[in-house]
């Protein structure tokens, strides 16, 4: 709500223009927040009035934002549905799931990410959401160039991160190597601290592998695991389609397009689904209507569509000395046509490195003939990558 305020375009009204804070935003927006803290505090003393003056604040916002849907109807009507789905969270769960409550398991009958997982798990789970999807509004869509959105950005990510540390921590400890796919992001991130918008564009990155592992650790994805390597060809299709509504969403951001004008969604959708099948067929003049960032997603998509999703996790576990888990290997023979599973490590090993060996030598090969062309290094080495 505090971002969305100054976001909405409604000039000469109590919202103003995009961008601008009004003296009713301003006065609305400090009442809305501390209500807000009071009513966490409810929550956390488990007092029922927690629960009513949240439900208040949240339709007093529906209800602010519900006039500004005739001048600024995507973002006006963004903001209301996200609000709607949070009342239907805060009206529709039951008083016994709102509380977290520790096991009548003793420390010896259940382990501590267990016990840590069932207590704290869901709300660490619903904060990255948060600080994620905010992110993508304020930096990807442009939702609000305000110092104030970026602070809070700054804000829910850094309480994400802090929240999903003892986590991933502990999984580290018990011998799960895979977490260390959250230190680039996190070391990118202090690396380029001095553009808030990259920093925040790999911190929404670490939230997005944090939630990987926070929904790994649910009942409901060891069965839908179950279920897909039982089926490996259907993994392959709902993989690819993932990865296809990821490289959509990247590449209708405002930074995809060199105009800052956002590429249509279906112009944007034929180009990931192009890309990760590999076909080559396009719709729009990639070179000219993408930008650099835009170019990387369409690269990133292709790499992912050549090699697959099971070839690059199977590589992946071999790097950081893992292992798939029986179905896993199961998956990966049928799919690979192999009978051991060390063949199947063997041979996704070898696809990894073979392929990565013959794009490095046709990067530099290229290179060399760009820079013959008067191209610097750095912009030959982009054109033959």
């Amino acid at each position: 709500m505090i971002v969305a305020l100054p976001a909405i375009d409604m000039p000469d009204s109590y919202l103003g223009g995009a961008d601008r804070w009004t003296e009713f935003g301003l006065w609305y927006a400090a009442g809305a927040a501390t209500t807000g803290l009071v009513a966490m505090y409810g929550f956390w003393q488990r007092h029922s009035w927690g629960s009513y003056l949240s439900t208040a604040v949240l339709s007093l916002n529906i209800a602010l934002f519900v006039p500004a849907i005739g001048a600024d109807p995507v973002r006006a009507l963004t903001v209301i549905i996200w609000h709607l789905v949070l009342l239907g969270v805060q009206l529709f769960t039951l008083p016994s799931g709102r509380f977290p409550t520790r096991s009548r398991l003793g420390p010896r009958d259940e382990d501590a990410i267990t016990e840590w997982y069932r207590t704290f798990g869901p709300a660490t789970r619903h904060a990255s959401i948060v600080s994620m999807l905010l992110t993508m509004a304020v930096v990807g869509y442009g939702l609000s160039a305000r110092p104030t959105a970026m602070a809070l950005c700054y804000t829910l990510n850094v309480g994400a991160i802090v929240a999903s540390a003892t986590f991933l921590w502990r999984l580290f400890w018990e011998g799960n190597r895979t977490v260390l796919f959250v230190l680039p992001p996190l070391i990118l991130a202090a690396a380029s601290a001095s553009q808030p918008a990259t920093a925040l564009s790999m911190l929404a990155v670490y939230q997005g592998v944090a939630l990987a592992f926070l929904f790994a650790r649910s009942p409901l994805f060891d069965e839908l695991l179950s279920y897909f390597f039982d089926y490996p060809a259907l993994l392959t299709v709902v993989s690819f389609i993932t990865i296809i509504l990821i490289g959509t969403l990247l590449l209708t951001f405002p930074a995809a397009s060199p105009t800052a004008e956002p590429v249509a969604p279906i112009d944007a959708l034929f180009t990931a689904t192009s890309a990760v099948c590999v076909t080559g067929l396009i719709v729009l003049d990639t070179p000219v209507d993408f930008s650099m960032f835009g170019h990387s997603v369409i690269l990133v998509l292709i790499q992912i569509g050549g090699l697959g999703i099971i070839v690059l996790s199977t590589f992946g576990s071999v790097i950081l000395g893992e292992r798939l888990g029986l179905k896993g290997e199961q998956a990966v023979g049928e799919l690979l046509d192999i009978k051991g599973p060390k063949d199947g490590y063997r041979l996704a090993t070898f696809i990894v490195t073979t392929t990565l060996t013959i794009e490095a030598i046709g990067t530099l090969l290229l290179a060399a003939g760009y820079m013959q062309h008067g191209y610097g290094w750095k912009n030959a080495l982009w054109h033959g990558l």
